[in-house]
């Protein structure tokens, strides 16, 4: 069984003729360093508050919030003295009673958090002040949870912010030597954030509409679209060099990595590959040790096997390999059990899906009470998932492949581009 492992840090793979170092950048201690605010002094904090739910907040149209308390009006005189960029959980997947009351504060005041401290200690307790490196870079085409002006998709790339891609750009935005491979369907080349971003098609698929038109694009987006051109979405790894190829066998990631490919993301997923399947892993295994990486999607909820109970050996390849990274998805906007739900018809009748934690649970509602589905899953969270990265972002080619009405969303397929 594998270990799964938070998206925030992939152990290295220590690789026979190299090595590749996956780092996801979540610099847990900051996420808003702009261009905007750089020329701002700022101060930045933590501070234990047991009560936080005691607060409104909203966004303003100059990128600062609007807090209000309702427990205190003379709170409320304190902070609107003051400007504040940023106030949220500080360790949001701690499991620590202690850390789970500390918030982050990013204000323009060196003396707005004291001033609530002598108001009221009791609620404003353990004030420490931090100094993040000032290294964060949004594009301008970031999304609307942008700090900047947004000339991209109107859409929050809320995957982007819990990962800190911001800071890791202000580090790199990668290196036309690092070489990725797509296994998937049609990416268009006359894309305006994928043009001239693809040195290498060994198979295009000339279609026009439907997921076959659109899925490839999405997955490419998301990997190395074009940053900062005011349009559609950042890739996270803009300057690396992208060779595409098709999908649904294993020689076309074999292909890939003949032409070069030293990092694959394979974004589908199959029961196995019949008689070769043993055949197959050895050569991953091969390719493992020469410094070839796969990353593939574990599925959602595909259903390779109907005689279990629960999904947690419903295996689905090539993600379930030992030395391929297996990707599940997390929701980035649903941090709390009540945040995000939705309810469908399934052959359970009426289904409520609670996301708590990122992660989607199914309950049915049987006499007015919330029965979990435990045989059922949203995603697929089996025993080889390795890593869990968000799900949900703008899918470039969609609208290009008459799907407008569905431009925001996401499963596997766009947390494995992620990873990759």
């Amino acid at each position: 069984m594998k270990n799964i492992i938070p998206f925030t840090y992939l152990q290295d793979k220590t690789l026979k003729g190299g090595s590749i170092l996956f780092c996801i950048f979540l610099l847990s201690s900051f996420s808003l360093h702009s261009q905007e605010t750089e020329e701002k002094e700022l101060y930045f904090y933590h501070i234990s508050i047991p009560n936080f739910d005691s607060f409104e907040i909203t966004k303003k149209e100059d990128g600062s919030l609007s807090i209000f308390s309702l427990e205190s009006l003379e709170e409320n005189e304190i902070i609107k003295q003051h400007k504040v960029y940023e106030f949220q959980p500080a360790f949001p997947n701690t499991l620590k009673e202690n850390l789970k009351i500390v918030y982050r504060i990013t204000t323009d005041s060196p003396t707005l958090v004291f001033k609530l401290e002598k108001l009221n200690p009791e609620k404003y307790q353990k004030i420490g002040e931090y100094f993040p490196p000032k290294l964060s870079y949004y594009p301008n085409d970031y999304g609307t949870t942008s700090p900047v002006e947004n000339l991209g998709a109107p859409y929050p790339l809320t995957g982007l912010d819990l990962i800190n891609a911001p800071g890791a750009w202000g580090i790199t935005k990668g290196n036309k030597k690092v070489v990725i491979g797509i296994s998937d369907a049609k990416v268009d080349s006359t894309n305006i954030d994928l043009e001239g971003r693809v040195s290498n098609y060994l198979k295009y698929f000339d279609v026009q509409s439907g997921g076959t038109c659109s899925h490839g694009t999405s997955v490419a987006g998301i990997i190395g679209a074009k940053i900062n051109n005011g349009y559609g979405l950042p890739g996270i790894c803009s300057d690396c060099d992208l060779i595409t190829n098709g999908y649904g066998q294993f020689d076309r990631i074999q292909e890939l990595v003949e032409a070069g490919a030293k990092v694959i993301n394979a974004s589908w997923v199959l029961c196995g590959f019949g008689s070769y399947h043993k055949n197959i892993e050895e050569r991953i295994n091969e390719y493992y040790d020469e410094g070839i990486l796969i990353v593939a999607g574990a599925g959602n909820a595909k259903n390779c096997n109907r005689n279990l109970k629960d999904n947690a050996s419903n295996y689905g390849y090539p993600a379930s390999y030992k030395r391929v990274i297996s990707v599940s998805t997390v929701f980035a906007e649903c941090e709390n059990f009540n945040d995000c739900s939705y309810v469908d018809d399934t052959k359970y009748g009426v289904t409520i899906n609670k996301l708590k934690d990122r992660h989607i649970r199914r309950y049915r509602l049987q006499n007015g009470q919330l029965v979990p589905i435990n045989i059922h899953w949203a995603n697929n969270h089996n025993f080889a998932v390795d890593i869990v990265a968000p799900g949900e972002t703008f899918l470039l080619g969609r609208a290009d492949c008459e799907m407008e009405d569905r431009q925001y969303g996401g499963a596997s397929s766009s947390s494995t581009a992620v990873v990759t």
